[in-house]
């Protein structure tokens, strides 16, 4: 199979990821930089996702990657307990970094039309992110719990008023297999997939049939 291909399949939505692998005391600290350096490098490959707007001179590029660090998860949930509800206080403590995911809308009106392509492009550089750690051995979950975006905690790591949400990514280091299938959650959805024969492709032209 083509490595790729491989990657898309192998990666999966992993709720719970194990946080105390990268505290400060484990082996020294070595781990949590290896992972910052390789989340770092993951976010830089996902910068390559396509888009059509410049969004400004200075930073083209319309999409935001707000990164919440171990250290900085754990202020979160002292400072904002009440904006983690259900299972999130277990998915902040597994893991390794938050990242909060947006796009800048245009601020002038007579180019608010380019918005859809800003958010597209914000989309498919998140899309590109997911693979860049599942290719890095890291786990992953795209989380758009609405409390995440509330105005305090916009406002507590900088976002601006133009800046669009699409969600807050949790990346760390996944749990061993057997702690997965005792405390892990997976995505819903996973075992849905359907072929793109079964409706979701259409393909016009003189294969269609093949």
């Amino acid at each position: 199979m083509n490595p790729i291909d491989a990657l898309l399949r192998a990666r999966c939505t992993r709720k719970i990821l194990d946080g105390a692998r990268l505290s400060r005391s484990a082996v020294g600290g070595s781990a949590r930089a290896a992972f910052d350096a390789a989340l770092r490098a993951a976010i830089a490959a996902a910068g390559w996702a396509p888009f059509h707007y410049a969004r400004d001179e200075q930073v083209p590029e319309p999409w935001r990657f707000t990164v919440f660090d171990r250290d900085v998860l754990d202020a979160l949930a002292r400072e904002f307990p009440h904006l983690l509800p259900g299972k999130l206080p277990l998915i902040v403590a597994g893991a390794g970094a938050m990242v909060q995911l947006s796009y800048c809308a245009e601020e002038d009106p007579v180019r608010a039309a380019r918005d859809p392509e800003h958010h597209s492009a914000a989309a498919a550089a998140a899309m590109a992110l997911l693979i860049a750690c599942e290719a890095r051995g890291m786990g992953s979950y795209w989380c758009t719990a609405s409390p995440l975006n509330a105005p305090e905690l916009r406002a507590w790591c900088g976002m601006g008023s133009h800046e669009r949400w699409l969600g807050a990514l949790f990346v760390g280091l996944p749990l061993a297999e057997e702690r997965e299938h005792r405390e892990g959650f997976s995505g819903k959805q996973r075992a849905r997939r359907t072929s793109p024969e079964s409706g979701w492709m259409r393909w016009i032209g003189a294969s269609s049939s093949e």
